[in-house]
Formats: structure tokens, sequence, C-alpha cells
């Protein structure tokens, strides 16, 4: 009843045969954000990720899993969902690597978080939090408004508030973050997206302030990764 409710609202330029995919889209974002909110009330602790738990490792994956299904079902390009390499990702990678390498230079401490193992615990999950807010969510938006004026900004703010609903811990008395740092922090990662058409900007900042140094090239990893699936895919990427 809700998936048909949903195919009647969404506007003509869907095509009739993607309209259950999409349907399926909303209602996953819809159900997950409830999901994540609550989880995170409830199960966050402060510092890095330790030790996997399987709740948290399904939960992680499950921000990679609907980008697959609409590149299947959908016909969504790899590049458009902010996998792409281009000058400003270039400006991006070269900045970091500066910026980067004085960090280190002047706090070698900084190059993982306690333990290597951390930092790919943590990359992997900060990665999958830019894949599935600034990847899947923010293109969902750009596809469902693409002929609205300046889809682009609905993109941002949408995918930025829903990004700011999951982060309930700040709520908790021992969080030292507001929700609206939370928003302007993601506000601010959704704009570069749409500068750079990119979500590696994203993924840059959010894996160094959780993973250190070592996290943000296990981000990078990932994002090669499906820069290489969109050659593989026929669909170049620069």
């Amino acid at each position: 009843m809700v998936e048909s409710a949903l195919m009647r609202i969404f506007p003509e330029h869907i095509r009739e045969s993607k309209r259950k995919v999409y349907a399926f889209g909303v209602i996953y974002v819809i159900g997950s954000l409830i999901v994540f909110a609550i989880l995170n009330y409830f199960a966050w602790t402060a510092g890095p990720v330790t030790e996997l738990f399987l709740l948290y490792v399904v939960g992680w994956i499950s921000f990679y899993v609907p980008l697959f299904i609409f590149y299947i079902s959908a016909q969504w390009k790899v590049t458009e969902t902010g996998f792409t390499v281009n000058k400003r990702v270039g400006i991006v990678v070269v900045l970091s690597l500066i910026l980067g390498g004085y960090v280190y230079m002047k706090e070698p401490g900084i190059l993982v978080v306690e333990k290597w193992y951390y930092s790919v615990i943590e990359a992997f999950a900060r990665t999958g939090e830019e894949v599935y807010f600034r990847g899947f969510i923010y293109t969902l938006v750009l596809k469902l408004l693409q002929h609205k004026k300046k889809p682009w900004m609905w993109a941002v703010l949408l995918s930025s508030i829903g990004f700011s609903a999951v982060h309930t811990q700040t709520l908790l008395s021992e969080y030292s973050t507001s929700i609206f740092q939370v928003l302007l922090f993601a506000l601010f990662m959704a704009y570069l997206r749409h500068l750079t058409g990119s979500i590696l900007p994203g993924i840059t900042v959010h894996c160094f302030v959780t993973g250190g140094l070592a996290g943000v090239l296990f981000g990078w990893f990932i994002y090669v990764l499906f820069v290489l699936l969109s050659y593989h895919r026929g669909s170049k990427a620069i």
C-alpha cells in the first residue's frame, strides 16, 4: 500500500518500469534513518570503534547496498553518484596530501587512531556514511526532483537533514557536538559534493576526523574501487 502510494506521486519523468525501484529507495531511506537514529542513541560509544559487533557491521554494509541495487535496477551511472575524477577532485587530493604531510611532520601520532585496525574500521564506516548520504540519498533526490528549479539545493538540504537526523547521540549529555554543528558539517560536505561532483572531499574530511591520516588513505582506496567499477561498466570516470 505504501509503495503504491509512493508510485502515484512520482513525477512523470520517472519511467513506469523504474518507479518500483524508486519507491523501494524512498522506503529504504525512511526506514534506515529511523533505525540508525535509534541505534545511535542507544548504542553510541565515545572514541573510535574498536570491536566489530555484528550490529555495527550490518549497519555499515547497509550504507553501500542501495547504490548497487540502483546501479543494476535503475541503470544509475557510478559517476553520477559521486565517484568521478576531475580537476576539482585533483585539487582536493593535492591539497590533502600537502596538508596531510604537514600535519604528520608536526604530529606523527595523527597517522592512525591508536592502531591501524581501528583506522580501517573507521574508514569503512565513515566512507559508508558518505556513500549513503552524499552518494545515494543525494543522487536519489536529484533524480526525483530534476525538473525542479535548482534540484541540487534540494539534494544538499535533504541529504544533510537526513545525516543530522540519524546523529541522535548529539542528544546525549556526554556527546560534545550539537546537532546544529552536525547539520552545518553535513551542509558543507554536501555543498562540496555539488561543487566537485564527487564525494571524495567528504570522505577525506570525515575519515581524517575519526580515523587519522591512515583512515583517509583507506577511504580513498574504497573510492578508487568505485571508480574502477565505473570503468568496468563502460562509464568513464575522468
